[in-house]
């Protein structure tokens, strides 16, 4: 499964903070575009597995992989792992 999960919410993340500081024009147009290339991504690979493999063994991965990569992309991007303590 692709890492766009997580790539779609910092690119998200990052045009929203484009957006605040510039408008809507200028670089986040390109964050958006970015983030419309990775969800059709996604989508696509879903479908190719979906495809060559039972449903039932997909969805688990998937669900898995889109809740690993954006726990992956609020700590790094949104700096939640200060909110974590550390062992």
């Amino acid at each position: 499964m692709p890492a766009s999960p997580g790539l779609s919410a910092s690119t998200l993340k990052g045009m929203t903070i484009s957006i605040s500081a510039n408008g809507f024009l200028g670089w986040s147009l390109v964050y958006l575009g970015v983030a419309l290339f990775f969800a059709t991504f996604q989508l696509k690979s879903l479908n190719i597995a979906m495809e060559n493999y039972d449903q039932i063994d997909i969805d688990p991965i998937y669900q898995a992989s889109i809740i690993l990569f954006n726990m992956l992309s609020g700590a790094i991007i949104l700096n939640e792992k200060q909110m974590y303590d550390s062992i």
